[in-house]
């Protein structure tokens, strides 16, 4: 056991945590479904860094705080947790997925995937991103108001296509929805029984997804990267092998094939929406990131380094990270028994690491509800919207791309206003938090 992070593996006698008070059956999912980061922040200076709630009968146990995060950060903490009982189902469905491997596995396809994930796969093609977004306000009718959620994920999975696997979704895109949202809720939030997925609205988006990346992985094996098109995410796995020195499997390729187009879209997407929304309900701030961005693209289409050094787009985007985060905890399950603070973790229990608990502690942000584009990061281990350790999301750099491209292409082109001005967004959790049925209405478009 550390001296300060008090924890060891094994089975003790130490008492379970306590539990946040709920409500008969619903438990406390009314609690999460309405503002998860408040409630699990509130149970924290309530039970310090473990307690447990319950979700429609599930008992989890959560860690929050920093000394949470930095435990679960260790190396022996990859004994203790797992992620194979909450994404294993795309396994089962598609085939292995970075985030169901562990062990040698999973770091040796994660070093072989990251240059596919990475801020400089995406730095060039910031005139091809761009695109996308002139394409959607090319579209778009000054009075008109517009419901941003759909918009925003559909542009987001097209550009991941595009930049990953040289083909955006298209017309696979609704299925693509479809199958994500059945999995989630099936897999790794537990709310629906596994029946629904043998629906037939659940068979026909499996078959038709399946049919796209079959047909990727074919034209993969077919037409080698070179002048017909570009290496890609699926030629860094194709063209090696796995850990144990065996070319991966064709289920490995259908799930690789498949990464591009959900992967971002509930958490880019829905950062982008939180974004969009912080900024035209403090306007202040909106006109501030307007000026930079408008002066930045009078010079001509921006590089990935100019992006970055947009002082008040940057601070926006960062403090809306930090007070709307899409990804509030993180699923695992414990392999072994352990202690933690004082109590025990029983082997096979259900988990939340919660990872944005610090962002509204105000020992390290203070009066932490307050949006502030001038704050500072907080120290180690208190700012983690893409997770922690070793899977922590690959694509963060990339990610930072995709956001400062739209977010400043829309503030650039576009005059919006909330519609109507007074809207407050209410923090939807499912799929994964966002600011719900949020509209802005067009006043002005750039050409």
């Amino acid at each position: 056991m550390t001296e300060a992070i008090r924890w060891k593996i094994g089975i003790t006698s130490a008492p379970l945590p306590p539990k946040a008070s709920g409500l008969p059956f619903l438990g406390n999912a009314l609690n999460i479904k309405n503002n998860p980061v408040r409630f699990v922040v509130e149970q924290y200076q309530k039970f310090g860094p473990i307690f447990r709630i319950s979700l429609l009968g599930n008992e989890m146990t959560v860690l929050a705080g920093r000394d949470a995060i930095q435990f679960a950060s260790t190396p022996e903490a990859n004994d203790i947790f797992s992620l194979r009982e909450s994404y294993g189902g795309l396994e089962i469905e598609i085939g292995p997925v970075i985030l169901s491997m562990e062990g040698e596995q999973h770091r040796h396809y994660r070093k072989l995937a990251r240059p596919s994930h990475s801020r400089s796969q995406a730095a060039p093609r910031i005139p091809e991103l761009l695109k996308v977004v002139d394409d959607f306000i090319d579209t778009l009718q000054v009075g008109q108001s517009v419901d941003m959620l759909p918009a925003i994920r559909r542009m987001i999975s097209t550009q991941l296509g595009m930049m990953m696997l040289n083909q955006p979704a298209g017309e696979y895109f609704d299925d693509f929805v479809k199958f994500s949202t059945y999995m989630l809720f099936v897999y790794q939030f537990q709310m629906w029984p596994k029946f629904m997925l043998k629906t037939p609205p659940f068979k026909r988006a499996k078959a038709r997804v399946l049919e796209m990346l079959e047909g990727l992985v074919e034209y993969h094996h077919r037409v080698p990267p070179g002048n017909e098109r570009p290496h890609d995410a699926l030629d860094e796995i194709m063209e090696t092998v796995d850990a144990m020195g065996n070319p991966y499997s064709h289920a490995t390729l259908l799930a690789t094939a498949m990464g591009p187009y959900i992967a971002g879209m509930d958490t880019a997407s829905g950062t982008i929406n939180f974004i969009a929304y912080a900024l035209h309900k403090y306007t202040d701030v909106l006109g501030k990131v307007r000026d930079e961005v408008v002066a930045l693209y009078d010079k001509g289409i921006p590089s990935a380094d100019d992006l970055k050094d947009l002082v008040a787009l940057n601070g926006a985007i960062f403090e809306t990270m930090r007070m709307y985060p899409v990804v509030p905890f993180l699923p695992r399950t414990a392999k072994t028994a352990f202690e933690f603070n004082g109590y025990r973790v029983d082997a096979g229990a259900d988990l939340f690491i919660a990872t944005t608990s610090t962002h509204f502690l105000p020992e390290y942000y203070p009066d932490p509800y307050r949006f502030d584009i001038t704050r500072e990061r907080g120290p180690a281990n208190t700012f983690n919207p893409y997770g922690f350790g070793m899977h922590s999301c690959l694509g963060a750099g990339m990610g930072e791309i995709l956001i400062q491209v739209m977010i400043s292409r829309l503030i650039q082109r576009v005059k919006f206003e909330l519609d109507p001005k007074d809207f407050e967004a209410t923090m939807v959790a499912i799929p994964v938090p966002n600011p719900g049925k949020y509209r802005l209405k067009v006043l002005e478009v750039r050409k």
